[in-house]
């Protein structure tokens, strides 16, 4: 955690999506939920403004992939699904970078002194037509980026 407590950076078990002959699978779908408890001063609230994170994809003639983000601040809303897909072949590095600020920014509820954000990653690939071998891998890396204000009267 920063010292100004604006940015957390979370490590986690890679997540790795993969087909193949060798696996004996054609699909493969991966999740995985990171629950934040958030302790706010009174009279203040928070956003996610940034989640991201890292990743690298290896992907057969045809393969498909996508990758989504979700942020879930417990106000009775949820954020929109961040999503990106490609089609091989390719093999590359990408950053999932949610950054809220173009979207309608959802706030947590004024009062509360203690919530709960949850931010959900899905990692799936669909082997191509040779089913060779395709891989999606989020990196073991994760950064959160928050906005506090004073609740309004």
């Amino acid at each position: 955690i920063a010292p100004d407590s604006s940015v957390l950076q979370i490590l986690f078990d890679a997540m790795v999506a993969e087909t193949g002959t060798s696996l004996n699978r054609r699909i493969d779908r991966k999740q995985c939920t990171v629950v934040l408890p958030i302790y706010n001063e009174p009279g203040f609230q928070y956003t996610v403004v940034i989640a991201q994170a890292r990743g690298f994809l290896a992907l057969e003639t045809g393969a498909q992939a996508r990758v989504s983000q979700t942020v879930r601040i417990p106000n009775g809303l949820n954020g929109k699904p961040f999503e990106k897909k490609w089609t091989g072949p390719m093999m590359m590095e990408f950053i999932l970078d949610n950054s809220l600020s173009s979207e309608p920014q959802l706030w947590s509820l004024c009062g509360q002194t203690q919530s709960l954000v949850q931010i959900s990653y899905v990692a799936q690939v669909v082997g191509g037509k040779d089913n060779v071998h395709s891989l999606v891998q989020l990196s073991p890396e994760g950064i959160i980026r928050l906005q506090w204000r004073r609740c309004k009267s």
